[in-house]
């Protein structure tokens, strides 16, 4: 039960960080015209500060604590390693879908769910490991 509890808690502090996430990245490429790779980037660095501060203070309370900026590192590791799939799925299905068929936002979202899965086991077992 106790994982389960993990699990939830760490899908509603990523909920809050694609609200942040997503609201970057629509601002930077609408209101900035930035490349919507650039903005993807940018947009993924600002939600890992924010999974890193709510999975600490939320998600992995009960652990072990490390000063924040250790913490941090480990988080953005373990971010960029997630980043890769996400990323890639992100461009895939803009890549590959017929011109206007799927929309950037579906890309989004689509490439940010594969890049859950591996953030969590990333930040369950090294990012907030209690050894």
């Amino acid at each position: 039960m106790q994982r389960l509890g993990a699990k939830c808690q760490f899908l509603m502090v990523g909920g809050v960080a694609f609200i942040v996430d997503i609201s970057v990245y629509l601002a930077l490429t609408e209101l900035l015209s930035l490349h919507y790779l650039a903005a993807r980037v940018v947009a993924f660095l600002v939600a890992v500060g924010v999974t890193c501060f709510g999975n600490r203070t939320f998600t992995f309370s009960t652990r072990a604590k490390m000063p924040f900026l250790s913490l941090y590192k480990k988080a953005i590791l373990a971010a960029v390693i997630s980043f890769v799939p996400n990323v890639l799925v992100f461009w895939s299905v803009l890549t590959i879908s017929p011109s206007g068929m799927i929309s950037n936002i579906t890309a989004f979202i689509v490439g940010t769910l594969v890049g859950i899965i591996l953030n969590f086991i990333l930040s369950d077992k090294y990012v907030f490991s209690s050894k």
